[in-house]
């Protein structure tokens, strides 16, 4: 998607809810349908350069290069 876009919010958000289904706790949804997990695995970066015009994504592009 475009940078900027708010994928990564999206990510927690999903994972989030997934963690509070599986504990039982209240979801902001009509219904769920959601499997037990072993555990959650996602890599996303917390750092961008946007005064130097990288997003998120590009900065952990360049950081997995090196």
């Amino acid at each position: 998607g475009p940078n900027m876009g708010g994928k990564s919010t999206y990510i927690r958000t999903v994972a989030l809810c997934q963690l509070l289904g599986q504990l039982g706790s209240f979801l902001p949804a009509t219904s769920a349908s959601l499997p037990i997990l072993a555990g959650i695995y996602t890599r996303m970066g917390s750092n961008d350069d946007l005064a130097r015009g990288l997003s998120t994504f590009m900065v952990e592009l360049w950081n997995a290069g090196f």
